[in-house]
């Protein structure tokens, strides 16, 4: 999960702030870290416009349901029980790293091929997408607690490939 913050100043165009960015969670609590960055940004720098971007994908929503979904989804296609009994709080690597997570998961080295072909094949299928919109528990509440405060802005970002963004109706 990546997490970072910009301080953003509009009286330059060429002046885009201070970005600071953590490759892990910089606690298990990140939501309490960011509240706690939020604060110290805003007790340095109280009249500047702040802006907290989301990144949606593992950050708002938990991809683990995605992982389940898609492992569940090859057992059903191939009439196997390899996943049978996987929950999301089994999943503890990102969703891109199936090969690392079949590992864990012991399963075994001849159908870690056909497993991970099928997974990648099929993790953003219109089911997966579904599975894929379970936001973890309380980070909206905080999304929208940063929306309420003044001189704050939100912003959210996306790493899915362009047709994951449109619904199925629309063009």
């Amino acid at each position: 999960m990546n997490v970072a913050w910009r301080t953003w100043h509009p009286s330059s165009a060429h002046d885009y702030g201070v970005v600071v960015v953590f490759p892990e969670p910089p606690s298990t609590d990140w939501m309490r870290a960011l509240a706690d960055h939020y604060a110290t940004a805003r007790e340095t720098s109280p009249t500047d416009e702040l802006c907290v971007v989301f990144d949606i994908d593992g950050t708002i929503l938990d991809l683990r349901h995605l992982v389940v979904h898609v492992l569940m989804s090859y057992d059903r296609d191939r009439g196997s029980d390899l996943f049978h009994g996987l929950v999301s709080d089994d999943i503890e690597v990102s969703e891109n790293q199936i090969d690392e997570l079949l590992e864990r998961l012991d399963v075994l080295e001849g159908d870690r091929n056909d497993v991970a072909s099928f997974y990648r094949e099929h993790l953003w299928d219109e089911g997966g997408v579904l599975a894929a919109s379970a936001p973890y528990r309380g980070v909206l509440g905080v999304i929208r607690w940063f929306q309420i405060q003044p001189g704050t802005h939100v912003a959210l970002n996306t790493g899915r490939p362009r047709p994951c963004d449109a619904s199925p109706s629309t063009p």
